[in-house]
This record gives C-alpha cells, sequence and structure tokens, in this order.
C-alpha cells in the first residue's frame, strides 16, 4: 500500500512538473561522454537541461534520442567564478576520474551556480574536471 501511495505521488509530481516545462527555459548540451546524474548511468548525447518548480528547485535532463528523462534535486548553489560571469556561457560541470559524473549546472551570467548531489570520490583521489558548454535550443 506504502509503494502504491509513493508511485502515485510520484506519477502526479512528474506530470505536474512536465505540464510546467514548457514555460521554463531550456538550455541544449552535447555530452560526448557516458556520465552519471543521481543514481543514473546516462549516454553520451544531446540533452535539454531545464529548472523546473515554482523556484526553480528542480533540473531536469532530457536525452533526445532516447527521450528518456531524469528529475535531479539541487543539493545547493554556490556564487559563480567571476571569470565565469566575464564570459557568460552557461555550462555543465562534470567531475571525472574512470567515470564522469555530473556535479553542477550554471544557466549563466548573474545567476548562481546550482551543485548537483553526488558521491564523494574519496579523500585521495583528484577528479579531472570536464566542462560542457550549454546553449538555447534552435
Amino acid at each position: 500500500m506504502k509503494r502504491a501511495l509513493t508511485s502515485l505521488m510520484t506519477i502526479a509530481a512528474l506530470t505536474t512538473l512536465t505540464a510546467g516545462i514548457a514555460a521554463t527555459q531550456s538550455l541544449q548540451a552535447n555530452i560526448p561522454f557516458t556520465f552519471h546524474a543521481g543514481n543514473e548511468t546516462l549516454p553520451a548525447g544531446t540533452y535539454r537541461v531545464s529548472l523546473a518548480g515554482t523556484y526553480d528547485q528542480l533540473v531536469m535532463l532530457r536525452n533526445f534520442d532516447s527521450s528518456r528523462s531524469m528529475v535531479l534535486l539541487p543539493s545547493g548553489q554556490t556564487p559563480a567564478p567571476h571569470s565565469w560571469n566575464r564570459t557568460g556561457h552557461p555550462k555543465l560541470i562534470f567531475e571525472c576520474t574512470e567515470r564522469c559524473t555530473l556535479t553542477k549546472l550554471w544557466t549563466g551570467s548573474g545567476e548562481p551556480v546550482i551543485k548537483i548531489p553526488h558521491r564523494s570520490l574519496g579523500g585521495d583521489v583528484l577528479p579531472a574536471i570536464a566542462e560542457v558548454r550549454l546553449s538555447r535550443p534552435q
């Protein structure tokens, strides 16, 4: 019973979110590598990245090829580095070791950096940082 109620609540929330997506700002990313986001492994490809919810508190990723979507709940925000604000280019940030994990989203000048929750790599592991520019869909 509890599982059924949870499923119904999730479906209702996703239906509400999907209805509101048309009004949100969408960006597009061409991600050239397989990556982790949340608890999922996602293939390389073209993705639509949107903020959803009343206060843009949810991040939605949608793969154009598979039409597969996922919702991420950010873990907080931080000010954007000055160098990012100077260029103004929206971006996704990944930390990469043997795999790449989505860790940050920045939608452009004047906006904070949205932190995406992810597993810690451990104290001794220094990841490489991969940056993927976001663009406005055509």
